[in-house]
């Protein structure tokens, strides 16, 4: 995408093209900057083939637009259900969080908002809801967490925080009170457990996948090893040799967010707007949103038909 390589320009012709224009809605308050960004923020959230770098970096900035652009792509996400821990990973499946900590606070600050905000009753009335009395506390805990998250997972942190230190240093942050300890205690062992880890772009992290490797052990178990039962009559195919590597399969939460954002298609601009803003290009920009759709789901494919490769193996050799 064009947005990856100039982000500055992108939203120049976008706004040109009228794909940013006023939001209807009342929180837009009749500022263009604002409205603009609001569109701008649901934009980015349903496109496909945006590097999350190029996203977190930009709605992160200080520019007047941002702002509006970042709280609107926080609302796009639904929270409801989700343990504050799974919710970060639900935010840092779509965008990569920046360096600086000004952009970091932002970030953090608008995921707070957008994740309180589905905690209400009316949305989430679950026994066991997170506890947030506010907006504040939420923010407060989604920072303690990330930097719990560093502390268990670098590995340059020798001294490793326990789960009452992490008790204690989230003392009176509800509101003057203490959350609950059962909470902080389940939020600190799942995040000691699971990493919270950024999705990455496919180009920048090419390791060899899971399934290559499997194909290869099988390959070599069949070349070198007598079979205890007749060979299974779904035996994995050669992998043409111009495959250097496939794409790992997207994480539970990168998942999770590309379901989130097929709902959102509607924030695209309409087909027909499409095609005269790109004109010639418009071939090309089809083919890119098919690339986009075809990486993120045929790894899942791949995975299941596996899958049902081994099973079928597995029912064969039985039977025999």
């Amino acid at each position: 995408a064009a947005f990856n390589a100039d982000p500055k320009g992108s939203v120049a012709r976008w706004r040109h093209l009228g794909w940013l224009s006023a939001s209807p809605e009342p929180e837009a308050g009749g500022q263009a900057e604002v409205a603009e960004g609001v569109a701008l923020g649901r934009l980015l959230f349903a496109l496909p083939c945006i590097s999350p770098a190029a996203v977190g970096d930009y709605i992160s900035r200080s520019d007047p637009m941002c702002p509006s652009a970042l709280s609107a792509f926080m609302g796009c996400f639904t929270f409801c259900g989700l343990r504050l821990d799974d919710g970060l990973r639900l935010v840092f499946a779509a965008l990569a969080v920046p360096g600086e900590a000004q952009k970091v606070d932002r970030i953090v600050h608008a995921f707070a908002g957008a994740y309180y905000s589905c905690l209400e009753p009316s949305l989430d009335s679950r026994p066991g809801r997170p506890p947030f009395r506010d907006v504040t506390a939420a923010y407060v805990a989604s920072f303690s967490a990330m930097l719990l998250n560093t502390d268990a997972h670098n590995p340059n942190v020798r001294s490793k925080m326990n789960v009452e230190q992490f008790v204690y240093n989230n003392r009176g942050i509800n509101g003057g009170d203490d959350l609950p300890r059962m909470y902080l205690e389940q939020l600190y062992h799942a995040i000691c457990t699971n990493e919270i880890k950024a999705h990455h772009d496919r180009a920048e992290t090419p390791p060899r996948s899971s399934v290559i490797e499997r194909h290869a052990q099988a390959h070599h178990a069949q070349a070198h090893h007598a079979q205890p039962h007749p060979p299974s009559p779904f035996p994995p195919p050669p992998l043409p040799s111009t495959v250097s590597f496939v794409p790992a399969l997207p994480s539970a939460a990168r998942w999770r967010y590309l379901q989130q954002r097929s709902r959102c298609a509607h924030y695209l601009p309409a087909a027909h707007v499409w095609t005269q803003a790109r004109g010639a290009q418009a071939g090309a920009s089809c083919l890119e949103v098919q690339r986009g759709l075809a990486a993120d789901v045929l790894p899942i494919a791949i995975e299941h038909a596996t899958r049902l490769v081994h099973e079928s193996s597995s029912t064969s050799a039985n039977a025999t």
